[in-house]
């Protein structure tokens, strides 16, 4: 109970903070909450890979129940998770297939649970793994792994650059932008599309906090934008 108080002071005393000397909202403070959150898994005996494993297999076992069919899946983690993209293509044959935490590795893991009936797999993953630090031939040998896997099944893979991340995290995006360039020979090597997606969404090098709410992931307005990268890949 007390670290549950504590939480809440923190939120408090975080949005007081931010309110009183910028008057806009940035990015929220995902560090000091997520110390604080793992005092409370502790205190409740759950930690946070306990947490993400558990939602991981949530989604796993939903998709191998429910797979149903779909001319578009979109895979990916939580950037791809967090859309409602039947909402975003009312009419379309759509299905989201992002499973928030996902690296490469746990994607790669689950393709068999993807509709036999697909068409075209919009796959957009790297920035767990970079987080993580997941050496870059691990994430490229994943990734020829998964475009192959899709292509043998008859499907189109189309490659959507990995984000660059906000200006917090930019420490990273000299990775971001390795993969990414690795990531364009993949898809002229296999003759696939690669859709760079950081080209209106991290105009300058980095996420623009217009489109994201933390520097990693999207708002509505960054989805806007995806929407319009993709769309003319689409048909009814």
């Amino acid at each position: 109970m007390i670290k549950k108080i504590i939480l809440v002071l923190a939120l408090l005393f975080v949005g007081f903070g931010y309110g009183i000397t910028t008057m806009k909202y940035h990015f929220f403070p995902y560090v000091l909450l997520k110390k604080v959150q793992q005092w409370i898994d502790v205190d409740n005996n759950v930690s946070s890979n306990d947490s993400q494993h558990i939602y991981h297999k949530r989604r796993v076992s939903f998709f191998k129940h429910h797979g149903g069919s779909a001319r578009y899946i979109m895979l990916g983690d939580s950037i791809t998770d967090d859309a409602e993209w039947q909402e975003l293509f009312p009419g379309y044959s759509i299905v989201n297939r992002g499973i928030a935490g996902d690296t490469t590795a746990d994607t790669l893991s689950r393709l068999s649970l993807l509709s036999n009936d697909a068409e075209v797999v919009f796959i957009l993953l790297g920035t767990n793994d970079i987080m993580q630090g997941i050496k870059p031939d691990s994430i490229l040998k994943n990734y020829h792994r998964i475009i192959d896997e899709l292509l043998n099944k008859g499907v189109t893979p189309i490659i959507q650059s990995t984000l660059l991340l906000g200006s917090q995290f930019k420490h990273l995006n000299g990775q971001v932008e390795m993969l990414n360039h690795s990531l364009q020979k993949i898809a002229k090597g296999k003759n696939i599309k690669y859709i760079d997606l950081n080209k209106v969404l991290a105009t300058g090098g980095v996420l623009q906090n217009q489109y994201s709410i933390d520097g990693i992931h999207l708002n509505g307005e960054g989805y806007a934008l995806w929407k319009k990268q993709i769309a003319e890949f689409m048909q009814l």
